[in-house]
């Protein structure tokens, strides 16, 4: 966890590089497609900039958690207009992928955790933010963090199978 705090007297192009890679490697570990990933870390960075003057001393976290909202929206809206919800996800509909496959156990699991824990898993996780960040764009404590992202990962093991996290 390379994260580095935000300076408070920081502008917003100051830290885009930052801002962007977090937003992208939290979008892109919900969607697996770089464009799509790269079109909600593009949105959050937008919705950044007009709050910059809120937002800035919890920017990385706060763009980590839109981002991965947004990403998860799409995958929703995919879902919604797409047939088969099975093809969605993986690139060519014919072929099995089985990154894709487990990319989409995972979104699916996590769409089924209580807010809080989803929030919690994704910062942490997907988005790499230490406690202290993850805390801060949720408003709430370090110790609210432990608990939620405790409670979610066990969900997600449990909805996943032991597995999961080892099979080829």
């Amino acid at each position: 966890m390379s994260q580095r705090f935000p300076d408070v007297n920081a502008t917003f192009v100051d830290q885009f590089s930052e801002l962007h890679r977090v937003g992208y490697r939290a979008a892109y570990a919900v969607l697996g497609r770089r464009a799509d990933a790269e079109d909600c870390a593009q949105e959050a960075l937008a919705r950044a900039l007009v709050r910059w003057s809120r937002v800035h001393s919890y920017a990385p976290a706060w763009v980590a958690r839109v981002t991965t909202n947004l990403a998860l929206d799409r995958t929703r809206q995919t879902n919604k207009t797409s047939p088969s919800s099975a093809s969605t996800l993986a690139e060519p509909a014919d072929r099995h992928d089985p990154v894709a496959d487990r990319r989409r156990d995972l979104v699916t699991a996590m769409r089924a955790l209580p807010r809080r824990q989803r929030e919690a898993v994704a910062l942490r996780y997907l988005a790499d933010l230490p406690e202290s960040q993850t805390a801060s764009a949720m408003g709430c404590s370090v110790g609210a963090v432990k608990s939620n992202t405790a409670k979610g990962l066990q969900r997600l093991r449990l909805d996943l199978g032991p597995r999961w996290a080892w099979e080829d």
